[in-house]
């Protein structure tokens, strides 16, 4: 069908087609922020800006009216869900930096085992990352090395937390990874096998790097179900039939293979 016949005979689908190009825009300029951040990489990044303009091109040129409405809902589901993805993604990147963080002043304290500083550096990211209780304790056992008059914001920092109100679960030991043994609040390294039980408790609570590639693959994925089923379907007989199944043989494996976790001692 010609685009002009197709204005005048379907145009609320030609107008669904032309308005599926505003957030097809955003999310390429979206995928563009993630591969050069590093969240999504080279060829998923160029996959999916590949997926978007044939998502908008189907969208145009649809087989039926009703693909460009469908294809239009499903973008705009993927823009709605945009601003949720993004929050999860920059809160993964602070918790990693925290975690950082910790690693470096896990390290100073090994360098220096009476390194007072860093383990109240440590006391102060646990507090941030929503570990008052351990926090508390630890930053405790260093307030005494630690002279009001030199070190008064320290000071007044723990005050601050004794009158914060902390539920009573703050101060519940933490199991070691390595050996099971539970620590109870303030202790730095597990009181048995000398382990870093903290560092490696806030490791497997950050999410994991493969976020941005995990939902890039999802969303490939829905693309290609819903813009080549419909093509794939015109078709007819058999052709369509093995068209159809191995549409749906390369979305599993994609899914599959984006969504391994290589990694099974982190949590996913």
């Amino acid at each position: 069908m010609q685009l002009k016949e197709r204005i005048f005979s379907e145009p609320i689908s030609f107008m669904f087609g032309c308005l599926i190009w505003i957030p097809l825009a955003i999310w390429i300029i979206s995928l563009m922020r993630w591969m050069i951040s590093g969240e999504v990489d080279l060829i998923l990044g160029l996959t999916g800006m590949c997926m978007a303009v044939l998502l908008g091109y189907i969208a145009i040129n649809p087989p039926a009216p009703q693909v460009s409405i469908l294809a239009f809902v499903a973008v705009v589901v993927t823009m709605v869900m945009y601003p949720i993805v993004a929050h999860a993604m920059n809160k993964r990147s602070l918790k990693a930096m925290d975690v950082e963080d910790l690693e470096r002043a896990y390290y100073a304290l090994k360098t220096r085992p009476d390194n007072v500083a860093a383990k109240f550096k440590i006391a102060r990211l646990l507090y941030d990352m929503g570990y008052p209780g351990h926090a508390l304790r630890i930053a405790e056992n260093c307030i005494a090395a630690m002279p009001q008059a030199f070190f008064y914001e320290e000071h007044r920092l723990i005050a601050r937390w004794r009158i914060t109100p902390t539920s009573p679960r703050a101060f519940d030991p933490i199991p070691c990874l390595e050996c099971s043994q539970s620590n109870p609040p303030g202790n730095v390294n597990c009181a048995a096998c000398g382990a870093p039980f903290l560092l490696d408790r806030m490791k497997g609570k950050v999410l994991p790097s493969t976020l941005g590639k995990r939902l890039m693959a999802a969303w490939i994925v829905m693309v290609a179900v819903l813009a080549g089923l419909p093509l794939i379907a015109s078709i007819g007989g058999l052709v369509a039939v093995f068209g159809i199944f191995t549409l749906l043989v390369i979305s599993v494996a994609v899914l599959l293979v984006a969504f391994r976790n290589p990694d099974r001692g982190v949590a996913a």
